[in-house]
């Protein structure tokens, strides 16, 4: 299902593991540059591109960019799957990588999650246990009548 081979991809490369493992490495020795404001992303990608020619493999940064969008969202699907209860969970070779990379970011690992049915939920407590945010009148506003379950939620910051 989630499986991950060489295949041609919208932009017309072939990635193979050993250009996949040199992408998540150039990817990772460059990373504070990519979280800094300083360069912006196409000129890192470029960056890697040149590394890869240098290597005797053509590609380009954008080809570079799109692959590891698509990486990254297998790893955001894989690590959903592997949350929800009552699944098997999945394996995927560069998994740990990624995990490395991403298990401290928010667009990973969302801070809060909202839901109608369990309320909020944050995720601040190191040990993996969340706790609930509280119900006090002051916190949630409901502008829809009491017979529907929807509900607003107001956040106090």
């Amino acid at each position: 299902m989630f499986a991950e081979e060489p295949t041609n991809n919208d932009s017309g490369c072939k990635w193979t593991e050993r250009g996949v493992k040199l992408l998540l490495e150039l990817y990772r020795e460059k990373l504070e540059m990519f979280r800094s404001s300083k360069k912006t992303n196409k000129s890192i990608w470029a960056l890697i591109a040149k590394t890869f020619c240098e290597k005797g493999m053509s590609v380009t940064g954008d080809q570079c960019d799109l692959k590891f969008r698509n990486l990254k969202k297998t790893y955001k699907r894989i690590k959903d799957s592997n949350s929800k209860t009552g699944r098997g969970t999945y394996s995927w070779p560069y998994f740990t990588i990624f995990e490395e990379m991403f298990a401290t970011d928010a667009d990973v690992n969302p801070l809060c999650i909202a839901s109608s049915s369990s309320g909020v939920t944050h995720s601040d407590d190191v040990s993996g246990e969340s706790s609930r945010a509280s119900s006090r009148s002051d916190d949630v506003a409901s502008n829809t009548p009491a017979s529907s379950k929807k509900t607003e939620f107001r956040f106090i910051i």
